[in-house]
């Protein structure tokens, strides 16, 4: 079962691009019906990839789900997006919680893959923090790195 559709380089932009038509305000997938939501996903060093994710959107237990266990690019990606962009802060209480851990070697590599977790990049910057959390929260990220990078 898929749960994005996501281009690579930019190779598809319009929803027939991803097998996708446009119904009564919806974009549909018509082999099987299914209902889809257009989104920008993955960035893999050049912008945001073109996407669309199937609705509902799942929990960010369900999305880290995928990243670590899905065999499918377009998921697992898609999926690593979503987390980003909406649950930056509930990713971030994932990894810390992992520190201290025995978790196998494949599953530290995806999620580093994922992530760059190896790079201590505040990913959970918000304007109306105060200087002092934006510092709190990068010595969290630093710790997390450190902990992906051994």
């Amino acid at each position: 079962m898929f749960y994005f559709l996501m281009s690579t380089k930019f190779n598809k932009q319009s929803p027939s691009d991803f097998g996708l038509t446009f119904v009564e305000g919806k974009f549909i997938l018509p082999k099987d019906g299914s209902e889809w939501e257009q989104c920008q996903l993955y960035d893999f060093g050049w912008g945001k990839e073109n996407g669309f994710y199937k609705k509902p959107l799942g929990s960010f237990s369900q999305l880290i789900e995928l990243v670590v266990n899905s065999k499918d690019d377009e998921d697992s990606f898609g999926a690593a997006a979503i987390i980003l962009d909406r649950h930056a802060e509930e990713l971030k209480q994932y990894l810390l919680d992992l520190i201290g851990q025995k978790i196998n070697s494949q599953q530290k590599k995806r999620l580093n893959l994922m992530f760059n977790l190896v790079h201590p990049i505040n990913r959970t910057v918000n304007p109306t923090h105060s200087i002092e959390q934006i510092n709190e929260e990068l010595k969290q990220w630093e710790k997390i790195s450190s902990f992906f990078m051994a």
